[in-house]
C-alpha cells in the first residue's frame, strides 16, 4: 500500500462512521493491524459522539 493512497482508508469510518470502521478493520488487518485498529475505533468514537449529541447526518429536515 502507498503512503499516497493510505489516507483514503481514513475517509471510511469518517462518511460511514461504525460500519466503515469494520469494513476497513477487515480490508486493513492482515496487510496494517496498527492502521485497522484506529480505522475501527475511529468509526467508533464518531459513532458514539453521533449517538451522544444526537446528530441525524445530512438531513436538513
Amino acid at each position: 500500500m502507498s503512503k499516497e493512497t493510505k489516507w483514503l482508508w481514513w475517509l471510511l469510518p469518517i462518511f460511514l462512521n461504525i460500519i466503515g470502521g469494520v469494513i476497513g478493520y477487515f480490508m486493513l488487518k492482515d496487510k496494517d493491524p496498527g492502521m485497522a485498529k484506529n480505522i475501527l475505533l475511529l468509526g467508533i468514537v464518531l459513532f458514539l459522539i453521533m449517538v451522544v449529541f444526537g446528530w441525524r447526518g445530512l438531513s436538513l429536515f
